[in-house]
Parts: C-alpha cells; sequence; structure tokens
C-alpha cells in the first residue's frame, strides 16, 4: 500500500553526540528517584507516564538549553535517530526490526544516513 502523505519528513535524528548532551542535563536525582522497573523511561514521581506532549516540551527545552535548534527534533527523532546508528553500526534489518519494535518495513523510513555528493568530488 503506497502512503497517501508524500511529504518529506523533516524531523532529525537524536545522535548520540545530542543524546550525551541531553543526558548530561539530567539531573543525577532522576536516576535516583526512577523506579527500577521495566517501562517508559521517563515518569512523573507520582508513577504516571509523561505524555508525548509533555516529552516533546521538556525535549524542545533541553535541546534549548543545549544550544541546539530545536525546530525539526520531537519524540520520534529518538526512534529515527536509533534506525539510523543502527543501520550505520551495521545491524541487519531484522534486527533494527526488532529493536524498534518494527513488524513490517516502515523502520526503512527511519533510516537517516546522509548519502554522498559524488559530483562534487570530481
Amino acid at each position: 500500500m503506497e502512503r497517501l502523505d508524500k511529504r518529506v519528513d523533516s524531523r532529525l535524528p537524536i545522535t548520540p553526540q545530542i543524546l550525551d548532551k541531553l543526558i548530561s542535563l539530567l539531573p543525577s536525582k532522576y536516576f535516583i528517584a526512577r523506579p527500577k522497573t521495566i517501562g517508559p523511561a521517563f515518569i512523573h514521581f507520582g508513577g504516571n507516564y509523561v505524555t508525548r506532549y509533555q516529552f516533546n516540551a521538556v525535549l524542545k527545552k533541553a535541546l534549548n538549553v543545549a544550544n541546539i535548534t530545536s525546530d525539526n527534533f520531537q519524540s520520534h527523532s529518538f526512534r529515527i535517530g536509533a534506525a539510523s546508528q543502527s543501520s550505520k553500526m551495521g545491524f541487519s534489518d531484522d534486527e533494527i526490526q526488532d529493536f524498534g519494535r518494527w513488524e513490517s518495513k516502515a523502520y526503512k523510513r527511519y533510516i537517516r544516513i546522509p548519502t554522498l555528493k559524488l559530483a562534487s568530488q570530481i
């Protein structure tokens, strides 16, 4: 089935370098307070999950504090970054699908690897 929406996806990946900057901004107290259970990484102190809207708002603030333009980053930027980095590191298609819990080949739309511009090298 072909996608009806053919707009270009302008969301950027969260790269390992950006992730390092963001993690350095998290208070270490968060990791102490975070229950050691399986589940979402970000929760409120009362245990409720952080909504996508709340996560995106905090992500944009953290990116701005890290002096990174936040316009093209959203929560899906983590999926884009993980798929892109996994592909770059040589993981197989099946492994990338498993990591991202994709049941279809949709993960391929998330892989963002800069293409070489061979014409400029000639």
